[in-house]
Formats: structure tokens, sequence, C-alpha cells
């Protein structure tokens, strides 16, 4: 099993704490709901979760140093992106792009998820996501899960060069060959 899907699983258990690094210092993110993660996401703010969900002194902490210049917006915007990244077991863009796609359709999701029995305020992001992502997928033709899967997984803008991973991508592009070649072998009047 590779590190992202023991990460995601990790994810999905529980409400974890979150640590994230800011130079020198390492600051935690008590155990939130997918609720609290969502609401940071779609704040709107600058940097909803560092330091939006650290416990109100460090939020000071964070702030000061901010202003002081001993963390810059980049290290700042890092942070962000690793936390959600932990909380989740998602890559951020994707964790990120999950939760902005619920929203504009939370009629719907938000009844699907409600009637699978999660509640956002008590269960994991990991497991909120995980059970979007499913619900979505699920009834996908093959080549339209591969379209909605490269949306979701495409790096941002300026960030492709950096996080392509081609390891992961040729076993990804392999297991689609492999599954399109079974089809192929199973066609009508081809035996099984």
């Amino acid at each position: 099993m590779s590190q992202p899907e023991v990460s995601l699983a990790l994810a999905s258990l529980r409400v974890w704490a979150v640590e994230v690094d800011l130079g020198d210092r390492t600051y935690r993110i008590p155990p939130l709901p997918a609720s609290e993660w969502f609401a940071a996401v779609l704040s709107g703010e600058h940097a909803p979760i560092v330091p939006g969900l650290l416990e109100p002194a460090d939020q000071e902490d964070v702030i000061d140093r901010l202003l002081a210049g001993d963390v810059t917006q980049r290290v700042l915007e890092e942070a962000n992106h690793d936390a959600l990244a932990a909380a989740s077991g998602w890559k951020w863009w994707e964790a990120e792009r999950l939760i902005a796609s619920a929203a504009v359709g939370w009629k719907v999701i938000g009844g699907l998820l409600q009637g699978a029995g999660l509640d956002l305020s008590t269960a994991p992001l990991g497991a909120v996501l995980s059970s979007m992502y499913a619900m979505a997928v699920t009834h996908m033709k093959p080549e339209d899960r591969f379209s909605f899967d490269a949306q979701l997984s495409a790096p941002p803008l300026g960030r492709a060069r950096e996080m392509f991973d081609e390891a992961a991508y040729a076993d990804n592009f392999a297991e689609l060959l492999r599954a399109h070649q079974s089809k192929t072998l199973r066609a009508p009047g081809k035996g099984a």
C-alpha cells in the first residue's frame, strides 16, 4: 500500500490534531471535524487554516511573526496547504476542489451525505471527502471517471512541474490500460 493511501485511510478514521511547521516553530491545530475545515476553506480568507484554526494565542503569535517578517506569505500559504493535506489525506488542491464543488451543489451533496449518515460536525474530513468522491464516481463510465480524476488531481497552474509524480501517473495509466484490455478480451462472441 502506498503512503497516500495510508494517509487517506488514517485521515478518514477519526478526527486528528494537525501539526504545522512555520520556520523554527511548530503549531498545533486541535482535532476538528469536517465542518470546521469546510468553513475555513469556504471562508474566502487569505490564511483560513493557519492561523485561522489555531488556538487564539498561537493565532496572535503567527500574525506577529508575519508582521515582523519572520514568516513570509509563501511559508504561510504552504502551511495552509500542508495542514489541509494532513487533515484530509488528499492533496491539498484535491481537498479544496472537492470542498468548493460540494458547496456549489450543496442541495444534492449535503442531502446525500446526511442520507448516508455522515454528520459533518463530528465526521473526519477524510471520511467526508472520500464519501463525496465515491458518490461522484460510482456510476461513471470509465472514460468519464478518467476525465473527472484528471481534473480533480491536476496541480494548480504553476505547480504542475514540481508536483508531477511520474511513477504514480505511470502506474495509473498501466492500470487503466489493463482494465481496457480486460474489457476488449471479454467482448461479445469472444468467450469469457
